[in-house]
């Protein structure tokens, strides 16, 4: 004789896009010093200072952009539409959707390759 054990799960709900996340100019600030730095040897002293030169030019822009480009990616999530459409997928176990999520969800995981 065989029986079941049946669970009963909450009922699911379409997950909340958080905000953007904030990005300070010292973050930009590192990130145009990692750019422009690459490649250029410690003993070149003059190379160096241009670069760091550069780095402080191009931190803000750099801010800007990165701003804008995380507000761009939120605005397409939160899109009633589209964010419709992708749960309903979802819910409906659309094999290429719950493999994206899935993927999505693990991506920052090393382990789960």
């Amino acid at each position: 004789m065989t029986s079941v054990h049946l669970e009963s799960f909450p009922a699911a709900h379409p997950p909340v896009i958080p905000d953007a996340p904030r990005l300070s100019l010292s973050w930009a600030l590192a990130e145009a010093r990692t750019f422009h730095l690459q490649g250029v040897g410690r003993p070149t002293r003059a190379e160096r200072a241009a670069a760091k030169q550069r780095t402080e030019q191009d931190a803000p822009a750099c801010l800007a952009a990165e701003t804008a480009r995380l507000r761009e990616i939120r605005h397409q999530l939160t899109d009633a539409a589209v964010a419709e459409h992708w749960w309903q997928a979802l819910l409906a176990n659309d094999e290429a959707t719950v493999c994206e999520a899935v993927n999505t969800a693990f991506s920052d995981n090393p382990a789960a390759g």
